[in-house]
């Protein structure tokens, strides 16, 4: 076999001493080179899809929250009405709950404010479960309240 049928006539040209052996140590540290580099780029793209994944994430997060509720007060007199839209989704019996604790703290008694907060939550858990957890299914919230009385309707659709 002839030194031009053995090596590329670029490597032949290489001078005395040049080996096929030293041909492939030559190839085989370009692959080694250039699988590392595929790998590097590899990383780079997996860093850059799940720091996009966690925005995409974050973006869903604020989308539903602010789709999900809606807060309206409206005040007659001494009575006062509170109509929250929101998703039907596993937060929305706490939502529900930390809604009305802010709505009626000012005027009735701690001990009301937490039986009226947990029948509150109650009411939008059963919701929830007669429609199932969704984030496109809304309830209302309508809690009218004055300093002598409640009342707290959940409405599904």
């Amino acid at each position: 076999m002839s030194a031009s049928q053995r090596v590329p006539t670029s490597v032949s040209q290489a001078g005395p001493g040049h080996s096929e052996l030293d041909d492939l140590r030559a190839t085989c540290w370009r692959q080694e080179q250039e699988i590392l580099s595929l790998n590097d780029t590899i990383v780079v793209y997996r860093q850059g899809a799940s720091a996009l994944a966690d925005v995409i994430e974050r973006l869903r997060h604020e989308l539903v929250a602010a789709r999900s509720l809606h807060t309206r007060t409206y005040t007659r007199g001494t009575q006062s009405e509170v109509e929250i839209t929101l998703a039907a989704d596993e937060d929305a019996p706490a939502v529900v709950s930390l809604a009305v604790g802010e709505a009626l703290e000012h005027d009735h008694l701690a001990s009301a404010v937490d039986a009226w907060r947990m029948v509150a939550s109650d009411l939008t858990e059963e919701a929830v479960l007669r429609h199932g957890e969704s984030n496109d299914v809304m309830l209302l919230l309508r809690l009218t309240h004055s300093p002598t009385a409640v009342a707290i309707e959940v409405l599904s659709p």
